[in-house]
């Protein structure tokens, strides 16, 4: 089962600001790459650590937002991270220090 990516009403840019502020004060780094429609925009995050891409979808069965896990190598998250800001504008995309564990969205749910 799919771990989710729900922020309940809180809208994606509000949810952003919180996960940064977590995730920082962790000491972790969090580069927002691209920022998308603050309303609306689905998250996009790349966790260089752990080699893994976590895209936000939607699950039709449940109506709810999920992670999308993908591991993607290191010499090849940029090309795939700009394949993404231009194939959706709206998207936030975002490069996190740390491992798919520390997820800071997780814990906004």
């Amino acid at each position: 089962m799919s771990r989710s990516a729900d922020f309940g009403d809180l809208p994606i840019g509000m949810a952003v600001s919180a996960a940064q502020r977590l995730h920082t004060a962790e000491g972790l780094g969090f580069y927002v790459r691209q920022k998308g429609d603050p309303e609306r925009g689905l998250v996009v995050l790349y966790f260089e650590d752990s080699e893994t891409l976590l895209t936000q979808e939607r699950d039709f069965e449940t109506d709810r937002l999920v992670w999308r896990h993908t591991n993607v190598h290191k010499s090849a998250a940029g090309d795939q991270l700009s394949r993404i800001e231009t194939r959706d504008p709206d998207a936030w995309i975002i490069e996190i220090d740390g491992r798919v564990e520390k997820n800071p969205f997780e814990r906004l749910g």
